[in-house]
């Protein structure tokens, strides 16, 4: 059985995202023009396997490490996830991030979450004098 494995960028920057340390994919941006859509992988992009993860394939077998990237510099933290041992038909992968320090992963199966992380940039406070 196939299952299908979706990521969407919801940010207006164009991102480079790697699966399991493979072939770095691109995603498109998003804005008002497209009335704020996810954008899609624009070629490439990552499958899946019931058994271990391997370069550019999810697998149910072991942990998954998902990252992305603008114009090469990072962004947060890699994620890594583990895909639950249950069959399920579909895979979507959500990255929302607002600086390049604070992201927002989503992992849903079937479109229920599996895992989410958010990492914030640290918020600086002058001392009021």
């Amino acid at each position: 059985m196939s299952v299908p494995v979706q990521v969407f960028n919801a940010s207006s920057l164009a991102i480079s995202v790697t699966v399991n340390q493979g072939t770095p994919f691109a995603v498109a941006a998003t804005g008002a023009s497209s009335n704020w859509a996810p954008s899609v992988p624009t070629s490439g992009g990552p499958t899946w396997t019931p058994g271990y993860p391997s370069p550019n394939v999810l697998g149910q077998n072991a942990p998954n490490t998902i990252s992305a990237s603008v114009n090469g510099t990072v962004i947060g933290s890699p994620l890594t996830f583990t895909l639950p041992s249950s069959q399920f038909t579909s895979v979507q992968l959500y990255i929302f991030f607002a600086t390049m320090s604070s992201v927002t992963w989503m992992v849903l199966v079937d479109g229920s979450i599996v895992t989410q992380q958010t990492l914030a940039a640290a918020v600086k406070h002058d001392a009021v004098k």
